[in-house]
């Protein structure tokens, strides 16, 4: 079970981060696809659409900045969060102080002001958090979620992973979790782009999208 000090451990000291998270091309890759692709498919299908020059951002899980590069520079405000402080450096150095408010923690937002989030993006995070940890940060979600914000959240779809993977978490867990959090989910998906090519099925993953009840989100997502 990956514990927040064994993540801390792994992803602080342990991993190189030799191609600052693109080594995780593997979603890709074993499916004979070019990664470069892949990842401008889920870029272009999620991201641009949802990024908007007045809007603020709030990522889980910065790394080395592979997906916080998107928002750099293109919105209002950007915080940046990570339990690694090698990857909130990393970040520093790569996008500058003022790009973004870098926030070390392993799970508490209370730096993030009162309704002031509009889009929540995480990829390849909390496939490494497990249940009780995930539930903690969807907890926080209503206090720092404007009324008709969004989050985007990559995790586990087979509570039968195990090792660096969840192996507590899937679909349902997470459908069931985000209603305990007095939030809604509106859409899950493992797939994407012109039929569906890309995916995040072989690690048996999922994305879902989840809201505030409030929302004047469409229930359908606009991409399908």
């Amino acid at each position: 079970m990956p514990s927040i000090a064994a993540n801390l451990e792994a992803w602080n000291a342990g991993h190189s981060w030799q191609a600052d998270g693109d080594e995780f091309h593997e979603f890709a890759t074993t499916r004979g696809q070019s990664y470069d692709n892949w990842k401008k498919s889920l870029v272009d299908t999620y991201l641009i659409p949802n990024i908007k020059p007045d809007i603020s951002v709030l990522e889980i899980g910065c790394g080395h900045g592979r997906w916080s590069e998107y928002f750099v520079g293109k919105v209002d405000k950007l915080w940046l969060v990570d339990l690694s402080p090698k990857c909130i450096e990393a970040c520093r150095a790569k996008f500058g102080d003022s790009a973004a408010t870098y926030v070390e923690t392993g799970g508490d937002l209370s730096s993030i002001p009162d309704q002031s989030v509009d889009l929540v993006w995480s990829f390849d995070v909390f496939v490494h958090i497990d249940a009780q940890d995930t539930s903690n940060y969807l907890k926080q979600l209503p206090r720092i979620m404007k009324p008709d914000a969004l989050a985007i959240i990559h995790h586990p779809d087979d509570p039968r992973h195990a090792g660096w993977r969840a192996q507590d978490m899937s679909a349902s867990n997470m459908r069931t979790m985000v209603e305990q959090s007095e939030l809604v989910t509106l859409f899950q998906t493992d797939s994407w782009g012109p039929g569906r090519k890309y995916s995040i099925k072989v690690h048996r993953d999922i994305i879902s999208f989840i809201a505030k009840p409030e929302t004047r989100r469409c229930q359908t997502p606009f991409w399908l």
